[in-house]
C-alpha cells in the first residue's frame, strides 16, 4: 500500500506546472481566503488545489462535493502524470519523483520491484479508463461532534456487493451507482 498526504497533492501540482480542472459549482473558498473558484474551467496551482479539495462547508451537500472535487483533482493529476510531455522529460519527471517523495507512506512490504511490475502493468492505462466511484453511503448523522461537522455513514448492506465486485473483477457492473453523483 502506497499513500500521499494532501501536501502531496500540492507539491506534485506545483512539479507539474498546475492543473486544469472543470469546477462544477462556484465558491468563495474557507481555506484560501478571498479565492473565488468560479464554475468551469481553470488552472490550479498547488495552493489553490489544495483549498480546492479541502472546501466543504460552501457546498450544501459538503463532503460529497469535497469527494467529487478531490475525485477532479487526482484525475487532473493522472492526466498531468500520464502526458506525453512529462513522461518524456526526465527533468520533469524527477520533480514529480522529488515532490512527491516526502509525502509518500508506503507499506514495508511493497518492494521496488512490486513498484517496478506496477508500473510495467498500467503502461497501457489511461485518464479516461479510470473511474472514480465511492463506498456506498447511507447519507449523514447531522451536525455532530464539537467542530458540528457531520459524518457521512456507510451503507454496510451494500457494502459485500462493492466486495464481490473486487473479487470477481466486475466493478464495472457496479461503479455507474457508486459514482459522486456531478461527474
Amino acid at each position: 500500500m502506497a499513500l500521499v498526504d494532501f501536501a502531496g497533492f500540492k507539491a506534485v501540482t506545483d512539479a507539474l506546472g498546475g492543473v486544469d480542472v472543470n469546477n462544477p459549482i462556484a465558491f468563495d473558498s474557507y481555506y484560501l481566503q478571498g479565492r473565488y473558484f468560479p464554475a468551469g474551467a481553470q488552472h490550479l496551482d498547488g495552493t489553490e488545489a489544495l483549498a480546492f479539495v479541502r472546501e466543504r462547508a460552501a457546498f450544501a451537500d459538503g463532503d460529497f462535493q469535497r469527494v467529487r472535487n478531490q475525485q477532479l483533482l487526482i484525475g487532473a493529476l493522472l492526466g498531468g502524470l500520464m502526458n506525453q510531455e512529462t513522461l518524456t522529460d526526465p527533468a520533469k519527471v524527477g520533480s514529480v519523483i522529488g515532490a512527491i517523495t516526502p509525502h509518500l507512506a508506503i507499506d514495508e512490504e511493497l518492494t521496488p520491484v512490486d513498484l517496478a511490475a506496477l508500473g510495467v502493468a498500467l503502461r497501457e492505462v489511461r485518464v479516461d479508463d479510470v473511474a472514480f466511484f465511492t463506498i456506498p453511503t447511507a447519507g449523514t448523522s447531522g451536525k455532530i461532534g464539537v467542530d458540528g461537522h457531520a459524518i457521512v455513514n456507510l451503507d454496510w448492506a451494500a457494502v459485500p456487493a462493492l466486495q464481490e465486485a473486487f473479487r470477481s473483477d466486475t466493478l464495472s457492473g457496479v461503479v455507474p451507482q457508486l459514482q459522486a453523483a456531478g461527474l
